[in-house]
């Protein structure tokens, strides 16, 4: 697998690196860094673009200064492109890799538009992706999956699984639902989570609550939540479930958003 991530000097992007750079170091993924120079800088001349350029650079070298830290025998690459930033760095991304990007935290449920561009790459992207808060999260333990109806919880459980087990974590699978009791469909996800990995201690929990509440409340202190999304298409691009996009907005742990 190939972890990439975006990088802009940030707190956030920090962030994201030094997550997705401890990762790498412990599962063997390779790492790529990857800068994107807004394109809209060239509009105001050569001289501005060339600037931003060499700032990009220079944003690149201190972040692979800073994953080297963390794992310094990882292979680690860097990258610097132009274009519309969101949609270019969805594009580096395939469907085996990880797409890791920061985001400004932005409280619980404000509806707030700040950190949108990592929506933007969770929608586009044909890769899993990882959304990273600005803060600390070493001390969390616990994995977090939202099972919903559908046919993206698969790879939400399975990437939970996988992940918690990596981890040596527990595995709670959560379910909001107004109607029906949900503990089939549970029964159904705790199912395929064993199959995968026999030895992992597997909690459920069905919520009477709006669904993005539910799972922000669950994974307040969890180290990592895991969503389930469908493979986008050029039809479908910049399209999240409203479940998704909201706890995105009000992100307060790790997220994934998992594609098969």
């Amino acid at each position: 697998m190939t972890i990439r991530v975006g990088v802009d000097g940030s707190g956030p992007s920090r962030a994201a690196l030094t997550w997705a750079a401890k990762r790498a170091a412990s599962d063997g993924s390779d790492l790529a860094l990857v800068h994107v120079v807004d394109g809209e800088w060239g509009q105001l001349g050569h001289g501005v673009a060339e600037n931003e350029s060499d700032a990009g650079a220079h944003v690149l070298t201190e972040a692979a200064d800073l994953a080297r830290r963390f794992a310094p025998d990882t292979s680690t690459t860097t990258t610097l492109l132009h274009g519309s930033t969101a949609w270019v760095l969805a594009s580096t991304a395939e469907p085996g890799d990880l797409l890791v990007v920061g985001t400004h935290k932005t409280g619980y449920l404000t509806g707030r538009a700040l950190g949108t561009r990592s929506i933007v790459v969770a929608s586009v992207a044909e890769s899993s992706v990882a959304v990273i808060p600005d803060t600390q999260v070493s001390a969390r333990r616990g994995v977090v999956v939202g099972v919903a109806a559908g046919s993206a919880w698969e790879a939400a459980v399975a990437w939970g699984a996988n992940e918690a087990t990596r981890l040596g974590n527990e595995l709670s699978l959560v379910h909001a639902t107004t109607g029906d009791d949900g503990n089939e469909l549970l029964a159904e996800a705790a199912a395929l989570a064993s199959r995968i990995h026999p030895a992992l201690v597997i909690r459920r929990r069905v919520s009477r609550r709006r669904a993005s509440e539910a799972l922000l409340d669950a994974s307040r202190s969890a180290g990592l939540l895991v969503l389930g999304a469908s493979h986008v298409s050029t039809a479908r691009a910049g399209f999240l479930g409203s479940t998704t996009h909201e706890v995105l907005l009000n992100i307060n742990s790790p997220v994934v958003v998992a594609r098969a």
